[in-house]
């Protein structure tokens, strides 16, 4: 059994454990265990994600599990008795010497007993192979792959050995691949592994990926070969999420297969798929799927396009089904955000667009949400209520008094009509209101909240605008909705 005091005793460890030590120890023995252990579950991964752990910082060499085992016997006592805390194993292999990395290893295998494990493990693209493929970590981890329940690798040397043993894997869900500079096995077999349902896949030069038929519903790629991501795309017809990443269609990536069919039999149909995020750039890759995939209850759209639109992503915007309720497009300038090709019927809740500087923002975006005359008196996107509205230049974008004036009463005009409270949410743009020309009252203001930046602010000019309108902003909430929009946009 693997216990803290054979582990290599390190400097940082005992001042972390020190620092916190400095506590009152009146405090600590008060709480209970129950309430102590309660703590330690929700803070422990938080302190490693934001302190370097997880992305494999060298300042912090060890997690914060083992420093809290450090700071006094109760706390040691409570670490050691908790299986559940040592069930996510993120380790970074980076130098020549991995005896310290094993020993943790095995600590954090032993010490979660027979729970599922998460497995997050780095190595170093500067050692090589010899240096890395030990039997202190090759052999624990095939042992222990019966309760494995995700991998993630970076620059691992045991791909292809640890995923031949697929029989073990029987309790695998998720599989994330990241960048390798090493040979990777020309084929990648996973059809073993009928578990499966997350594949996650980032730059593994390989020539075929074999998968379990059916049982992949959430799929992402990034920088993979063409062929392959077809490939994929065919071996699941149940997809329910896909994301494609921007450097998909990378110029030094083999091609499309010339062997393809065309015409109907074509067709990339995924019933079940309800997320699609797209980095368009606007090469062979993105015309050969947009010509054929079929997606009939899509919900949410996150498009990021990389250079001018082509006809077949016009063409595609205009066949989205009437099901998406969110739809969010980033493009180079305003004036190829295409919201004039996007069906007017469609039932978006949540919009979001974000450009460099280019059109003004009225051509691009508030000329297409006013109301309609022809071919009959419409308001376009009935449905929507969040409109978020980002700016990528240095610096926050003031937008014209005259561009302001026309987005605000076009959206206020809209909630009055509808009958639906509308909020916008601005990062990185100013509106300008001129009191002295518009001193009125904004009809449908008290159904129109703005807010702006990270905090989601009111700003004051438009509380003085529309009192009580703080209180509505208060009500309607849905802050980390626009946020979230805004990270696939940023």
């Amino acid at each position: 059994m693997t216990n803290l005091n054979n582990l290599p005793t390190d400097s940082i460890i005992c001042e972390s454990a020190r620092s916190l030590a400095d506590i009152p120890q009146a405090l600590i023995q008060v709480l209970p265990p129950e309430l102590l252990s309660t703590v330690f579950r929700l803070g422990l991964r938080e302190l490693d994600r934001k302190l370097g752990w997880y992305h494999h910082n060298r300042h912090v060499p060890y997690p914060h599990i083992q420093v809290l085992a450090a700071v006094c016997v109760a706390w040691r006592q409570i670490i050691w008795t908790t299986p559940s805390f040592w069930t996510h194993i993120c380790i970074y292999f980076r130098q020549t010497n991995i005896q310290k990395r094993a020993l943790l290893f095995r600590l954090f295998l032993e010490n979660s007993q027979d729970l599922l494990i998460d497995l997050d493990l780095a190595f170093s693209s500067h050692l090589c192979i010899e240096n890395l493929i030990h039997p202190s970590v090759d052999g624990p981890v095939v042992g222990a792959l019966y309760r494995v329940r995700s991998i993630t690798l970076k620059n691992s040397p045991s791909i292809s050995a640890w995923l031949s043993h697929a029989t073990s894997l029987s309790s695998l869900t998720k599989l994330s691949l990241r960048p390798s500079a090493r040979k990777s096995p020309t084929i990648i077999h996973l059809s073993e592994i009928s578990s499966l349902s997350i594949l996650d896949l980032q730059s593994i030069p390989c020539t075929s990926i074999i998968l379990p038929w059916r049982s992949i519903n959430i799929l992402t790629l990034n920088n993979l070969p063409l062929v392959i991501c077809v490939q994929l795309l065919l071996q699941c017809p149940d997809l329910e999420y896909c994301a494609l990443g921007q450097d998909t269609s990378s110029s030094d990536l083999p091609g499309m297969p010339t062997d393809m069919p065309t015409g109907p039999q074509a067709s990339v149909s995924k019933y079940k798929l309800r997320t699609l995020q797209w980095d368009y750039s606007g090469d062979e890759w993105d015309d050969f799927l947009f010509q054929r995939l079929h997606v009939p209850i899509l919900n949410r759209a996150l498009f990021r396009a990389m250079t001018e639109s082509s006809a077949t992503f016009a063409t595609f915007l205009r066949r989205l089904p009437t099901t998406l309720e969110t739809i969010s497009i980033s493009s180079p300038s305003w004036g190829n955000l295409l919201l004039s090709l996007l069906p007017p019927d469609l039932g978006v809740h949540s919009m979001a667009t974000g450009s460099y500087p280019g059109k003004p923002l009225s051509d691009a975006v508030t000329k297409n949400l006013q109301h309609k005359e022809s071919p009959y008196p419409h308001w376009p996107f009935p449905r929507l209520q969040l409109l978020v509205l980002g700016h990528w230049a240095v610096g926050a974008e003031r937008l014209s008094k005259e561009e302001s004036f026309e987005l605000i009463t076009t959206l206020a005009s809209r909630a009055a009509a509808l009958n639906r409270t509308m909020i916008l949410h601005l990062f990185n743009l100013k509106l300008t209101w001129n009191t002295t020309t518009h001193p009125n009252s904004l009809v449908g203001g008290d159904k129109m909240v703005i807010r702006e930046g990270e905090e989601g602010a009111v700003p004051a000019w438009y509380q003085s605008l529309v009192p009580g309108i703080q209180e509505v902003s208060d009500a309607v909430g849905r802050k980390e909705e626009a946020h979230s929009l805004l990270y696939f946009l940023d």
